[in-house]
């Protein structure tokens, strides 16, 4: 007789196999999704219904038709007038939901407009969040920005993380907010109980209806520590970095002479393609290998991916860099003798100084790591020239 303990232990197996299953689904149909036309426009037109999962990569991207499944969008404006019949996670610099999604939203922009219905729950991040008051959410919202305006509808939860947040909509369940400056406005209806923390008492119209209790836990505000720079010791890690990046970008250039050409060409080529691979590529593959080596026979195989997981991490950096020297070579019309090496270094150093930068450096960090992955895949899924080339 098999125990309960074992029984509990294989079905968290199935169902984590189970899970990673649907995501390699997804990440192969995405591949075949992706729009490859010259044009920087995607859209689905209205009536039209495509069999999902579906992703989108442009310039800007919009759904006016239905996506019978989950989609994934990313482009510099994303507008969704349409239904997406599954999960919907998009990213972008201006997110707009107008239509309807069946599943649960998932979306990081800059600004974030939802105007829209969620069946599901629904998870914003953005520097701007704007939750317009035609707006009706289902399930749970979760919100973090620097400033919130809220004037929807949530049939339960609302919980939310910002700077200033101005609540003027209805909440049917709790609100439990973090928060700098909490507006409760006229027309703020909040059914349950309303819990906030900040360091000032929120302001709350005479007109606002909370069914619950008000509670406030006050935060002291902290006193911001002086960093002390060390900087010999920044510019020594600097120098250690570019040198090792160097010599491995050698050893590879010596090993493998198409490798740095073959995958500067797929960000030059499809950046886009490129940049939405190696997101999917970076959740995939460590779930993966987590599968494969909870089983005796996939453990080599396991180990094996994860090896080559950290090796393409590592190498995204460089593979940018020799992006960043080959263009910079090719707008400023260089002379073949600055090229080689002296564009790896400057790829390198471009790359350590805009990484630098508060909050912006961390976006650039993760853009890098999303090209350099995304172009290793893209290279090693297909087969190289004659000479066996990866």
């Amino acid at each position: 007789m098999i125990s309960s303990k074992t029984k509990k232990r294989m079905k968290m197996l199935y169902g984590t196999i189970a899970l990673c299953l649907l995501i390699l689904l997804i990440f192969s149909s995405a591949i075949l999704a992706v729009d490859t036309r010259n044009s920087d426009i995607i859209q689905v037109q209205k009536g039209e219904t495509v069999k999902g999962p579906g992703f989108y990569t442009g310039n800007r991207v919009q759904i006016d038709g239905t996506v019978d499944g989950t989609a994934f969008a990313f482009g510099e404006e994303v507008r969704i007038n349409g239904t997406i019949n599954g999960d919907l996670v998009v990213a972008g610099r201006n997110v707009t939901i107008n239509g309807k999604v069946l599943g649960n939203l998932y979306s990081g922009s800059q600004y974030l407009t939802v105007a829209g219905e969620v069946v599901g729950d629904a998870f914003g991040a953005a520097q701007n969040v704007t939750v317009a008051g035609e707006a009706v959410m289902q399930r749970d919202m979760l919100l973090a920005g620097k400033t919130i305006d809220y004037t929807g509808q949530v049939q339960r939860q609302l919980l939310a993380a910002g700077m200033d947040i101005n609540i003027n909509g209805s909440i049917s369940d709790d609100a439990r907010l973090s928060v700098e400056n909490l507006d409760i406005l006229d027309k703020a209806v909040v059914g349950g109980d309303l819990h906030y923390e900040s360091s000032n008492e929120a302001f709350v119209s005479g007109s606002a209806k909370v069914s619950g209790n008000t509670d406030w836990k006050k935060i002291e505000p902290k006193e911001p520590r002086v960093k002390q720079n060390n900087y010999s010791r920044d510019f020594l890690w600097l120098l250690w970095g570019l040198a090792s990046s160097l010599l491995i970008w050698f050893l590879v250039a010596v090993w493998r002479p198409h490798f740095w050409k073959r995958t500067k060409q797929q960000i030059q080529e499809q950046p886009l393609k490129t940049l939405g691979i190696g997101v999917l590529g970076l959740i995939v593959a460590p779930i993966l290998a987590v599968i494969l080596m909870i089983t005796l026979i996939g453990l080599p195989l396991g180990i094996i991916l994860v090896l080559t997981y950290g090796v393409a991490l590592y190498l995204a950096k460089i593979i940018v860099a020799v992006f960043i020297g080959s263009w910079l070579a090719e707008r400023f019309s260089w002379p073949e003798m600055h090229k080689g090496v002296w564009l790896v270094l400057l790829g390198l150093a471009v790359i350590a100084l805009l990484t630098k930068i508060p909050v912006l450096g961390f976006i650039i960090g993760l853009l890098v790591i999303f090209a350099g992955l995304g172009s290793v895949i893209l290279v090693a899924a297909r087969p190289g020239h004659s000479n066996g080339e990866i």
